[in-house]
């Protein structure tokens, strides 16, 4: 895989999912114990992907408040998917913080 003909991390994603076996684990969640298959990644940032799209119009910014975790990089590609624009946040923010970023 040639690095410098990708355009972003969905087309780096993308290009590894067509290349993994899709059984193979993927993400995984330390808090929960649960685990996420390339499949099972794909098709989650596909359905996520489908319901923002209703909602967000290109160049749209959609702020993520989450811990780390895999549903937050299920959710940033998502995001990308759909054309919008992620504005990672963290959860340790205060209300002002969350003033600044929005306004």
């Amino acid at each position: 895989m040639n690095i410098n003909k990708l355009n972003n991390l969905l087309e780096l994603f993308y290009t590894q999912y067509q290349l993994s076996n899709k059984q193979d684990i993927f993400l995984t969640s330390l808090k929960r114990n649960e685990t996420f298959t390339w499949e099972q990644t794909f098709q989650s940032v596909i359905k996520l992907s489908s319901n923002i799209s209703s909602i967000v119009k290109p160049g749209d910014r959609c702020l993520l408040i989450s811990e780390n975790r895999p549903e937050w990089m299920i959710s940033d590609l998502s995001i990308m998917l759909s054309k919008g624009v992620t504005v990672p946040s963290y959860t340790t923010y205060t209300e002002r913080d969350y003033e600044y970023i929005i306004q």
